[in-house]
């Protein structure tokens, strides 16, 4: 995975690769110097695909510390100052200038540590056996989102638009427009389905209709690391007023497949001090047959979707809160879903395993999702594989 900084060389300088490390290194040695002149101690530098962070101290306190380039930095304060006075985050304390970066030095919350205080800390150490406290754990992170639902807004203009429609052109059509298997007839558990790309050209007209959507203050990317269970939110580069239905769907996605099998192999420096999760990603591994015919254009493919009971259970009580608030959720649902199945990684560059999973996943999806949307996707999570059980079960 390439960094902010190694993505920001290689664009500049365009250089080989052996000199991009001997730069980092240089950048990294300029981030400790800036942040040692304030006064800050170092206790550790992580390099991750869209930001570089970490954890400093000074007199004795931690803090959190990202460093972001220019439009990114303006999108995480804009955001950041959007929800601070409404949903639980920690401060900003400083801020610095290096180069074209921004330093931004935030409280460190220290109910975080080595593998616990995260939802993703919570939901790997219940996958396999399901502790007696975990509903109320769940109870408090889903009170959370009540509390915000309960004022909305409709809006045509979001901050998590920046994921949806605009990586249409970025990744969606970039990525997929040339993929010949997208091409193909698709074969689902004896299930004749659409062709792949027939599905991606409805979710773009979709987005393109500019529609508005019933809006209400959120994090705006809540994968299971930007979540604390204190509870508490972080990274705040598309917070603001969201759809609803953005919101669901991206933890619909996060909870249930993504944060316990794709994630963790496909974006393991992420994990950096939350690596239990590495030790389950085996066990959502599907049971998967593939077959490609190109004589008839047709992909065949035998699966099923493998997600945990607590994973589960959290999605169900988030779907019982938004009933109760009466949030409309419709059938278009599967178009913010496909967004973050095929625009997060490029399933192209996936094990070959991995990606007719994500082909399945998409189509029965698209295939069991109803005009009844509730029903159908409260339906839909019990048919899939559970790992996991109660304790003394």
């Amino acid at each position: 995975m390439q960094c902010l900084l190694e993505k920001y060389i290689k664009k500049k300088l365009n250089i080989v690769p052996k000199k991009v490390q001997l730069l980092l290194e240089k950048s990294e040695h300029k981030i400790r110097n800036m942040l040692e002149k304030q006064n800050y101690s170092i206790n550790y530098i992580n390099f991750q695909n869209n930001s570089v962070n970490g954890v400093i101290k000074k007199s004795n306190k931690k803090f959190f510390f990202k460093m972001l380039e220019n439009q990114d930095f303006k999108n995480e304060i804009i955001g950041y100052i959007e929800i601070k006075d409404t949903l639980p985050v920690n401060k900003i304390i400083e801020i610095y200038k290096l180069q074209n970066y921004y330093i931004i030095i935030y409280e460190y919350e220290n109910t975080i540590s080595n593998n616990k205080g995260l939802l993703n800390d919570f939901l790997v150490k219940n996958d396999i056996e399901i502790t007696d406290d975990s509903k109320q754990v769940i109870n408090e992170i889903v009170n959370l989102y009540n509390s915000s639902f309960k004022v909305t807004i409709n809006k045509n203009v979001y901050p998590m638009k920046q994921f949806f429609q605009k990586r249409i052109k970025s990744r969606l059509k970039k990525w997929y427009s040339k993929e010949i298997l997208f091409e193909y007839n698709v074969n689902i558990n004896g299930i004749e389905c659409r062709k792949t790309t027939e599905i991606i050209k409805e979710a773009i007209n979709f987005f393109y209709k500019r529609c508005k959507l019933e809006c209400s203050l959120s994090q705006g990317d809540p994968n299971t690391l930007n979540i604390g269970t204190k509870p508490i939110f972080f990274d705040f580069a598309t917070s603001g007023y969201n759809p609803i239905i953005c919101e669901f769907s991206a933890m619909f996605w996060s909870v249930l497949i993504a944060d316990a099998y794709f994630c963790p192999k496909y974006h393991s420096k992420s994990y950096y001090n939350h690596d239990k999760v590495f030790e389950n990603v085996n066990e959502f591994r599907p049971k998967l047959k593939y077959e490609i015919n190109d004589t008839e254009k047709k992909i065949n493919i035998q699966s099923n979707i493998k997600s945990s009971k607590i994973r589960i259970d959290f999605i169900k009580e988030y779907i019982k809160m938004l009933e109760s608030l009466g949030i409309k959720i419709g059938k278009e649902i599967i178009y913010f879903i496909l967004m973050r199945i095929l625009c997060i990684f490029d399933i192209r560059t996936m094990a070959e395993e991995d990606y007719f999973y994500s082909i399945f996943i998409l189509h029965y999806l698209y295939e069991n999702i109803s005009e009844d949307t509730y029903i159908s996707l409260k339906n839909i999570i019990d048919n899939f594989d559970v790992i996991g059980r109660k304790v003394n079960e």
